[in-house]
Order: structure tokens, then sequence, then C-alpha cells
């Protein structure tokens, strides 16, 4: 029985359409298997490319910068870890709403969307304490969406999410552990 089609729906037509087509609850089994396997393959396939993601500025000894983008994409994966069906989208519009908050020029918006407030609010203090200026802040905005935006797939409205929520199941599960970042509670990047 599918519950949001209120009927039945022969395997072969769930699997096709299953958290595309269908907007599937999270406490759907095939639902959360299905989750669980795209996460795992898209992070496997994808995992020298977060690498060189984050070596793009522990190469140049822009190690505060990698700290940056660490601890972004670490709280959207917070944010998101349990929200199977939430869509890049979103994550691109949390992300233009920071940058937005971070530009030199002021833009009234009565509210964001709620990624964009959460960013906002958890990286303020971070951003005062190490004295990033919104030039700074802005490129590592820049670079995180271009980074998402290299999942972009017809198929998948949600590829950027499920490789992060699969690439840190992954490595949290894995005892060999070696860090460029230590830093507690975040992504692990390992040394390529």
């Amino acid at each position: 029985m599918c519950k949001p089609l209120k009927g039945y729906i022969c395997a072969k037509c769930c699997a096709e359409n299953r958290g595309v087509s269908i907007n599937c609850p999270p406490e759907c089994p095939y639902f959360k298997q299905h989750e669980i396997y795209q996460e795992q393959k898209i992070a496997n396939k994808n995992r020298e490319k977060l690498i060189n993601h984050y070596l793009k500025y522990l190469d140049k000894g822009q190690r505060r910068l990698a700290e940056l983008m660490n601890l972004i994409e670490s709280d959207i994966y917070r944010y998101y870890k349990d929200k199977l069906s939430a869509t890049d989208e979103e994550v691109l519009n949390g992300l233009k709403f920071l940058r937005r908050k971070e530009s030199p020029l002021t833009t009234i918006e009565i509210v964001g969307p709620s990624l964009g407030e959460y960013l906002y609010r958890d990286i303020e203090e971070f951003l005062e304490e190490r004295r990033f200026s919104s030039s700074e802040v802005i490129e590592i905005i820049e670079e995180i969406i271009k980074f998402i935006e290299s999942f972009k797939s017809e198929n998948d409205p949600r590829a950027y999410l499920r490789f992060l929520r699969g690439y840190v199941k992954k490595m949290r599960g894995t005892e060999k552990e070696e860090k460029i970042i230590d830093t507690t509670s975040r992504l692990i990047i390992p040394a390529p």
C-alpha cells in the first residue's frame, strides 16, 4: 500500500518513481532503504571530488577558509540529516540567502529560507572570532554553491544531500580516519 497514492503500486513503478514523482513519507521502509543505498552509492563515487573541494584551499595554505567551508557544510548536514525528501534546490536557496546577508549591500528580506537563517545564526560568532572579511565568506559560499551544482542531475533533485548524508555516515563508520581538518562534530575529510 502506497500512502501518498492512497492505493497499491507495483514494485517497478515504486522503484522508478520513489521520491521523484511520488512524495514518499520518510517512514516508508522502501523509501528509507532506497535512500540508504543511493547515499552509499553517491558517497563512494564522489569521495575524490570532496577531497579536491577542500584541497583547493588547503594546498594554498588557506586552512581557515577550508574550516569555514567545513563549518557551513557540517551545518547543512546537521540541518538536513533527517529530512530525506529535502532537495538540493532548498540548500542552494539557503546559501544564496546567506550570501545576500554577507554582502556589503543591504537587502531587505522579511524572512529568509529556514536553512539560510540557521546558517547565519550558527556561523555569525565564528566569523567574528576569526575576523573573516565579507569577500572571504562570499567566496566560500560561492565555492559551496558551485560544488552543489556539480551534482545536478535531471533524475535526482537530492544528489548533493544524498552524497553529504552518505559520506558522513560512511566516514563516521570508518575506524581508520585520516583527517585533513580535525574539528569535532564537523565533516571528516580523509587525506587523499
